[in-house]
């Protein structure tokens, strides 16, 4: 039962290291991920922009 939970493990790190905003042009480019599946995962995701803090301000100090 240990063996199966780790191997869950490494599939969903695999599958987060396919789509991590660092790396996916490479896992496109090298065929370990097509575009539509990229595309496919990108329309899944939540928009949680409204959630974001806006640290321009604190990053640039205030604007005029």
């Amino acid at each position: 039962m240990a063996e199966k939970k780790t191997d869950e493990k490494k599939k969903d790190h695999k599958a987060a290291t396919l789509f991590d905003k660092r790396v996916v042009e490479r896992s496109v480019t090298k065929g370990a991920l097509s575009k539509a599946e990229l595309d496919a995962h990108l329309k899944s995701l939540p928009d949680l922009a409204d959630q974001a803090d806006n640290i321009a301000d604190k990053v640039y100090g205030e604007r005029k």
